[in-house]
């Protein structure tokens, strides 16, 4: 490989490393901002089909907006875009948090 070849590949490979970088930085950037961090301040277990989890006080847990924001039981048809549900009778309804 000529010098200017070997020149071009590194140019090149720089270039590259630095999109690959800044990529992951956005993307893990707009994860996180899209969690929120918790910190739990008592003892929960937590049971699904077949298991049971304990989250310990002091642990830092992180949820997502989305998956209050979807979940069917405090907002029938999540998928829908229903106006009504923002109305202060539908919010007072809901867990302030949601």
């Amino acid at each position: 490989m000529s010098y200017s070849e070997k020149r071009c590949y590194n140019i090149v490979y720089s270039i590259v490393n630095i999109i690959i970088d800044t990529s992951f930085q956005i993307v893990c950037g707009s994860i996180l901002k899209a969690l929120m961090m918790r910190e739990c301040n008592r003892d929960y277990t937590y049971h699904l089909p077949g298991t049971k989890l304990t989250i310990e006080k002091g642990t830092i847990v992180f949820l997502s907006p989305k998956s209050l924001h979807r979940n069917p039981e405090y907002f029938p048809q999540p998928e829908m875009f229903i106006p009504e549900r923002f109305t202060d009778v539908e919010k007072a309804k809901r867990h302030n948090y949601v």
